[in-house]
């Protein structure tokens, strides 16, 4: 006992350690241990360092989940906030089938007539139709009698004469060459004319340069003086025919 007492005051005393069957030391182990094995541990040392991190074991599995508590309360509302902007119009969806046209009712009665109105004024007249066709000659009368014979008009001018005489000298030409010819007069003849020349042949009038003057061309007849021949003064100088073996 005396150890014990001498462990008390210089050590630590450790009870956990029940063993009835040693001494006990119940005097110094507080209850309700009835018996204990009083040690005496030294003082404890520094602690030492740590030890290395074992390896993390496997997670345990998930615990049930636990029963859901009863809903709380409904809070009060809030205060309602502003009104949003309002959105696009949106697209105008198409127009639904023309409904059946309605039963015509019935015609009303017929109102009273109103008062005839003042005449207006006449309109202006209308543009004057296409003339129409014409309509067909009438049959034909009877020839009515011969009336009395007029009296004998005044007498015409004189005419112009188609005959005229050479007023000088002019050269026979080549046949379908021309030559100038003077003359008392050419107003009697025509272009493209055939005339006769006396004492030289037949020919044709091309032309008349002057009242005086007439344009022939030799038309090669068998009739004509050869190419050459001086054509003499006062020969006359008339309308002719062609004969057959001329190219004119």
């Amino acid at each position: 006992m005396n150890s014990f007492l001498e462990c008390m005051r210089t050590n630590r005393i450790d009870c956990s350690k029940q063993d009835c069957d040693q001494f006990c030391c119940k005097d110094c182990c507080p209850p309700p241990l009835p018996c204990c094995y009083c040690t005496c541990v030294g003082i404890t040392g520094p602690t030492g360092p740590t030890g290395a991190t074992g390896v993390t074991g496997p997670t345990g599995p998930t615990g049930a989940t636990g029963v859901t508590g009863p809903t709380g309360p409904t809070g009060a509302t809030g205060v309602t906030g502003p009104t949003g902007p309002t959105g696009a119009t949106g697209v105008t969806g198409p127009t639904g089938p023309t409904g059946a046209t309605g039963v015509t009712g019935p015609t009303g009665p017929t109102g009273a007539t109103g008062v005839t109105g003042p005449t207006g004024p006449t309109g202006a007249t209308g543009v004057t139709g296409p003339t129409g066709p014409t309509g067909a000659t009438g049959v034909t009368g009877p020839t009515g009698p011969t009336g009395a014979t007029g009296a004998t008009g005044t007498d015409g001018a004189a005419g112009i004469s188609a005959v005229t005489r050479t007023t000088g000298f002019a050269v026979m030409p080549s046949v379908n060459e021309t030559v100038t010819v003077p003359v008392a007069d050419s107003s009697g003849f025509a272009k493209g004319q055939t005339v006769y020349a006396e004492q030289a042949g037949y020919f044709k009038v091309t032309n008349k340069p002057s009242k005086t003057q007439l344009e022939l061309r030799n038309l090669g007849s068998c009739e004509n003086v050869i190419p050459g021949t001086i054509l003499t003064m006062d020969c006359m100088v008339v309308p002719g025919g062609i004969l057959p073996n001329t190219d004119a």
